[in-house]
């Protein structure tokens, strides 16, 4: 298992470098999803928040999406600490016209999309920086924590939630799946819109563990000895 993750995660870096000259012609040929979806939100006047986790190869899917929905596709992304590289990947993620937002400046990034119709993904399965401002769900056998954001924003603004699921049908070949969560996360309670994230999270990492996901470093990083104590005994889900 081990050594089929490491040839996937190789597979990632060379797939990611290739993004530089990949045409929209060959992306389309090697990345293949049903967007319907996407399009029934679209033609209903809503925005949409698609939610997904570090699989293989989400760098790929991003730009596959932007070129197949009317909307104004939105990416969150954490800028990277050196700047050339950060340049890079600007450049790739990019290049067919998605709109990057910061993750640690969202409320100036969002601020000219509100009001208006768009698609945000959120790609939001890594270890949060606060252990207190944070869900607590089992995943992969302990305690972890999950980012309240995206629930927050979608049940503040009735915006329609979207899982996806990224699957590796052969080297250099991907097929993604789209399901429509929650078309009303305003009717929904306090972290009922993303605990399903979550247990989606770990039905991919569980059944694909060797194609990776940011979920399963947080989970084996953020575990009960990050957890706060007044939290330990605490029921977060019924």
């Amino acid at each position: 298992m081990a050594r089929q993750y490491y040839r996937n995660l190789t597979d990632m870096m060379v797939e990611t470098i290739k993004l530089l000259t990949m045409s929209k012609a060959s992306l389309q040929k090697r990345f293949i999803c049903d967007l319907s979806p996407l399009h029934k939100l679209y033609a209903e006047g809503r925005s949409c928040q698609l939610h997904l986790g570090h699989n293989f190869n989400w760098e790929w899917a991003n730009l596959f999406c932007m070129q197949g929905v009317d909307y104004p596709f939105l990416v969150v992304f954490m800028p990277i600490t050196s700047k050339p590289v950060n340049r890079m990947f600007r450049h790739f993620r990019e290049k067919f016209g998605t709109t990057l937002i910061p993750a640690n400046d969202m409320r100036n990034g969002m601020a000219p999309w509100m009001g208006k119709q768009y698609l945000l993904a959120l790609v939001a399965d890594q270890n949060p920086g606060n252990p207190r401002r944070c869900y607590w769900y089992p995943f992969l056998n302990k305690m972890t924590a999950f980012y309240k954001g995206p629930e927050m924003s979608a049940r503040r603004n009735d915006i329609p939630v979207v899982f996806v699921d990224i699957r590796k049908i052969k080297r250099g070949y991907y097929k993604a799946s789209l399901e429509i969560a929650f078309e009303h996360p305003a009717q929904t309670k306090e972290g009922r819109s993303r605990k399903p994230s979550s247990d989606t999270s770990k039905r991919i990492s569980a059944n694909n563990p060797k194609y990776g996901s940011g979920a399963i470093a947080a989970g084996s990083t953020n575990g009960n000895r990050n957890m706060p104590r007044a939290m330990k005994n605490k029921t977060l889900w019924n």
